[in-house]
């Protein structure tokens, strides 16, 4: 058992927080945090303050009110805000992002045109 502990220990020392701390503070690494974290409260929850069983069943209302629960409760809240949050800025971008695609290609073909008419009125005026 010790050894497990110390291969634990060790294998903790190893993993360089700095570069672990560049990448999740990004913003794709704060969505996998985000990820990691409803993921892992709603299994919590569901083991530690709705367990199945007649059990589970009686006592979730006197589960539902501990700390931890509510805790549990909020990160998948919160969660849920950040990822509805994520999704409209990612929809607005490529909203914008066809959008703006689509304004370039109107804008050549009325330049065209117009390059068009001038050089055709240039024609009559000679």
């Amino acid at each position: 058992m010790m050894k497990f502990i110390k291969d634990i220990q060790n294998s903790l020392n190893s993993i360089k927080y700095n570069t672990l701390f560049t990448y999740f503070s990004t913003p794709i690494g704060m969505y996998f945090v985000w990820i990691i974290l409803h993921y892992a409260s709603a299994h919590l929850y569901k083991m530690c303050c709705a367990p199945s069983g007649i059990w589970g069943f009686l006592l979730s209302p006197l589960m539902a009110s501990t700390p931890y629960c509510t805790g549990l409760v909020w990160i998948m809240q919160h969660s849920v805000i950040k990822f509805m949050a994520i999704w409209t800025i990612v929809g607005s971008w490529v909203n914008i992002t066809l959008n703006k695609t689509e304004i370039m290609k109107n804008t050549e073909i009325q330049t065209d045109t117009n390059e068009i008419t001038t050089n055709e009125v240039d024609k009559k005026e000679e």
